[in-house]
């Protein structure tokens, strides 16, 4: 004998609702190891227990709906995509690439001073045109949470392509020191050069930024 429609429905329903708490409860462990309110982030657990818990007890659909209702749906930030979009990262362009350390962690050195890591970051960024033939790393800087560098490509390789074997390239090569250390921010900071004065002035911020390194939107409190 078949169970009635509404049981079929409040069956599915509790499922689907009760995989949607749990999603919650994952999110907020993540964001609580993030710096969020350890407090809060136990009471939001505690409600979605409580929720479940009256779920496998319900035998009334309204029940449920109310309980729903009651669930504080966290809208947790969405990371934006940096890359243009429809634009072919390939083409015959100047690209003015920016790579963050992990947490802007300042890896690299100090301004002006380089650690051992700051010269695997540089050395490894002047290696692009030995991988890439047909690419040239043109002006760049090191900086002690960030690399800028512009890059000119010609056509036949994409720009994620290069940005993504130099940042393996220095993480490959700082693990064999510190397997550990998370080295970089997850993808990269690009702005497509237009013309003359537009390649100017991004060269005139690379040449003068590490005299104006607390002026930098990049900047970074150094952590004792």
């Amino acid at each position: 004998m078949s169970p009635p429609m509404g049981c079929v429905i409040l069956s599915r329903f509790t499922l689907c609702f009760s995989r949607f708490i749990e999603k919650q409860k994952i999110q907020y462990r993540k964001h609580g190891r993030r710096g969020h309110d350890p407090a809060l982030r136990r009471e939001k657990e505690s409600v979605c227990n409580a929720l479940l818990c009256g779920l496998r007890q319900s035998c009334d659909l309204g029940t449920v709906i109310q309980m729903q209702n009651h669930v504080e749906i966290e809208r947790f930030p969405v990371r934006k995509n940096p890359r243009m979009q429809n634009f072919d990262y390939a083409a015959p362009y100047y690209y003015f690439i920016t790579v963050c350390t992990h947490e802007k962690e300042w890896i690299f050195g100090t301004p002006g001073k380089l650690s051992a890591y700051g010269k695997i970051a540089r050395e490894c960024f002047l290696e692009i045109e030995k991988h890439f033939p047909n690419t040239k790393a043109d002006k760049w800087t090191v900086m002690p949470n960030h690399v800028h560098g512009i890059i000119i490509l010609s056509g036949n390789v994409e720009l994620s392509t290069v940005v993504g074997l130099y940042k393996s390239a220095v993480t490959k090569r700082i693990h064999g020191n510190q397997p550990d250390l998370k080295v970089w921010q997850t993808s990269f900071h690009d702005h497509v050069i237009r013309n003359q004065a537009d390649y100017e002035r991004i060269w005139q911020y690379i040449d003068t930024n590490v005299a104006r390194w607390t002026e930098d939107c990049f900047y970074t409190p150094q952590k004792l």
